[in-house]
């Protein structure tokens, strides 16, 4: 029987990985070379900026928690935020060690793949005895549109595996509380800080919870609920946090210190209200198939922007799949049929209906969190749970993210919907014939290439190679100067030419107060403050430039190179990437560059 099993197992993770392959080609064949990304990626660069620079502060004997190789001279805090990303640090810390940047990324895309796949296939499997619906359920999240929209560029939010092994311990515990249970329970709990999951539990355990204490109220189900498991998954729930808070109680900390700061993107601890509306789902975000689908992508296409969908690409990409939903509504026509829940009758149908109905109710609390502030029904203003979230925790913001919860229930009811199909079926040909349909189903609803979504980071353009040859003591300007955004882009080059510079600005920083006296590059004065700054070489990228709202004075690029505390040493043609369906970071626009000739001045 163990033997068995562990064919199963091995049969199913081996499946996994080659779906993966294929849904992300030709990542798997360019592990080192290329990263998951579509035409609006720069968030990612981000995580292979950090891979990066713990190698060259190890080798250099740099800080990890501040620089100056960031917004020089002035220096950014790298973990700002607290502690609260502690196990993701580590994470990305660990691999950098033994990896190359690109593979670090990749390698924990590819893990979070598989990770949520089995975290689900085990879940259902344990619900329901069948691997077939189990192995639907895992193949439902992991390739949903949603888990490779945030693969492209949030790659945070591709942990959601610590959520299903929460629930999945959660559900053990309460069924069969061994110490090996408790144990995995509480160390469910600790993985919580990964990705946005430390938000996205306590609504999966009131969920659960409320339920409970439904039944228990309510006397049904009397073989399945008593006052003892509640007891029990509370006090352990009580034990789980308090191990969590050593991770979060420090952000929390500077959360309540800075509540009354001006609300703004860049702020960690209070973000615009604003955000609330434009990050969270809309009626349609969740029925329109992803843009980036070969066939149905233009249709969804013509929404975007629109009140219907959302203007968020990234963020409003929450297709659940009609044919998830069909088999999710299977599910939903059983326990209904059942009689919702019921009173007699074995107590493991009683156990399987309550744990339907908690993936039931689930979905529409999780899609309820999801949706704006409020909605307006003629007169009539409903108040949503994120109106009320944020006046508790004004840190969050994209509520569209919880999502990726209804995403999860839905992939669980499609399986104990297909489980409930097939359980009758004698033949076992048939049973996994009809599981192949639907796996092929779900793969082609859930398609995203062509184009191919991955990009080429291997080379950076070529100014960035001559600038690496230079000194190493050199101070870089890249203009235009990033105001508003930092730049990721200017940030993956530095991996490249390895030097200090200005950019990378936070706004409401020191830094970004002082760039904005720093603009317009044709000033001579400009020129003066750089190299007060100890900036020698400025690059300016002029396709960038031209889409700044400096093109007004249409003279101000051609009156850089008139500026007399400039010298013009050469420039670097437009550059394109080697096969048209590949994005790369190599792609640039014309780069002309600069050496600040002015009289050395004391910094």
């Amino acid at each position: 029987m163990l033997k068995r099993s562990g064919q199963i197992l091995v049969t199913v993770l081996l499946l996994y990985i080659l779906i993966f392959a294929i849904m992300t080609y030709p990542l798997i064949f360019n592990f080192t070379r290329f990263m998951p990304g579509f035409f609006s990626t720069d968030e990612s660069y981000a995580i292979v900026w950090s891979a990066w620079f713990y190698q060259f502060a190890n080798a250099h004997d740099l800080s990890l928690l501040k620089t100056d190789f960031l917004s020089f001279p002035y220096g950014v805090d790298l973990y700002s935020c607290g502690s609260l990303g502690l196990l993701l640090f580590l994470i990305n810390y660990g691999l950098a060690l033994i990896a190359s940047p690109i593979l670090t990324y990749n390698i924990q895309i590819l893990g979070n793949f598989l990770l949520s796949a089995m975290s689900i296939f085990f879940l259902v499997r344990y619900l329901t005895r069948s691997a077939l619906a189990a192995f639907l359920s895992g193949l439902i999240f992991s390739c949903s549109p949603y888990f490779f929209m945030r693969s492209w560029q949030h790659l945070g939010d591709t942990y959601q595996w610590p959520l299903f092994i929460f629930v999945f311990t959660l559900i053990r515990v309460f069924d069969n509380p061994t110490s090996l249970n408790r144990t995995l329970f509480v160390a469910g709990f600790a993985l919580l800080t990964l990705g946005f999951n430390i938000i996205y539990a306590p609504v999966c355990f009131l969920v659960f919870l409320a339920l409970l204490l439904l039944l228990s109220v309510r006397k049904k189900a009397p073989a399945v609920v008593s006052a003892q498991p509640i007891k029990r998954i509370v006090f352990l729930a009580i034990i789980g946090s308090v191990v969590v808070s050593f991770q979060v109680l420090p952000f929390i900390l500077q959360s309540l210190r800075h509540r009354h700061s001006t609300p703004a993107a860049f702020n960690p601890y209070v973000r615009p209200f604003e955000d609330l509306f434009n990050q969270s789902a809309q009626p349609l975000s969740y029925f329109l198939p992803a843009v980036v689908h070969p066939l149905f992508g233009r249709f969804t296409q013509l929404f975007v922007g629109s009140r219907l969908y959302g203007s968020s690409i990234t963020e409003h990409t929450l297709y659940l799949g009609w044919l998830p939903l069909f088999l999710a509504a299977l599910a939903f026509r059983r326990w209904k049929k059942r009689g919702v829940l019921r009173d007699s009758g074995p107590a493991a149908d009683q156990r399987y209906d309550m744990y339907t109905a908690f993936f039931l109710i689930l979905a529409v609390a999780a899609w309820l969190f999801s949706q704006p502030p409020w909605r307006k029904i003629g007169p009539l203003t409903l108040y949503l749970p994120s109106f009320f979230m944020y006046k508790l925790i004004p840190t969050l913001r994209a509520y569209s993210r919880f999502g990726a919860v209804v995403m999860f229930a839905v992939a669980v009811l499609a399986g104990l919907g297909l489980h409930s199909f097939l359980k009758n079926m004698q033949s076992s040909f048939k049973r996994f014939c009809i599981t192949g349909v639907c796996c092929l189903g779900v793969l082609f609803e859930f398609w995203n290439y062509p184009p191919f979504n991955v990009i080429n980071a291997e080379k950076a353009p070529q100014a960035y190679y001559w600038l690496k040859s230079q000194p190493a003591d050199i101070i870089l300007a890249e203009y235009p100067l990033d105001l508003g955004s930092p730049s990721e882009m200017y940030k993956m080059y530095q991996m490249t030419h390895q030097k200090k510079m200005i950019n990378f600005i936070v706004p409401g920083s020191a830094a970004d107060k002082n760039a904005r006296q720093l603009t317009r590059l044709s000033d001579y004065s400009t020129v003066q403050r750089l190299k007060e700054m100890g900036v020698s070489y400025v690059f300016v990228h002029r396709s960038a430039y031209e889409r700044t709202e400096l093109t007004v004075d249409s003279r101000e690029l051609a009156m850089i190179r008139e500026n007399p505390g400039l010298r013009y040493l050469r420039s670097f043609p437009a550059q394109g990437c080697l096969g048209s369906q590949v994005l790369c970071i190599e792609k640039s626009g014309p780069i002309d560059v600069y050496e600040i000739k002015l009289p050395n001045t004391s910094r």
